[in-house]
């Protein structure tokens, strides 16, 4: 689990970064400081969402605490956003990018680590399989 965690982290940083320096190239600087806000928003937000599902599991009420710290997570960022955008600091634009490159390296490793745990051996002969 934490070397998934890592890779996700890694690959989402990589991925900012380049994202950033692309749009500083192409486009102005709100749009890089944008991507880089929102993806460490995004990061922030797994990370968080990982810790309360690791330190809830067998406590009392996991679920109630779980939605707790949801919002108050969700308020944390909303709040930071709103802020941001009311000062015209960031795009909308730039925004659901550095969103999107972190949900999608989110998305591409679980489908990666799920595989490895569920999928049969890949050398097992087909007549094997039961029909």
């Amino acid at each position: 689990m934490e070397v998934m965690i890592k890779r996700i982290t890694s690959q989402s940083l990589i991925a900012i970064g380049a994202a950033a320096v692309s749009s500083l190239i192409f486009a102005d600087i709100i749009y890089a400081f944008s991507i880089v806000i929102s993806g460490a928003l995004g990061l922030s937000n797994f990370r968080g969402i990982v810790w309360g599902a690791k330190n809830l599991v067998g406590s009392e009420k996991p679920q109630f605490k779980m939605v707790v710290l949801t919002t108050f997570r969700m308020l944390i960022m909303f709040s930071l956003l709103l802020i941001l955008f009311i000062l015209k600091l960031l795009n909308l634009f730039g925004v659901l990018i550095g969103f999107t490159i972190v949900f999608v390296i989110i998305v591409k490793e679980g489908l990666i680590e799920s595989k490895k745990k569920t999928c049969p051996i890949e050398s097992e002969e087909p007549e094997s399989r039961v029909k």
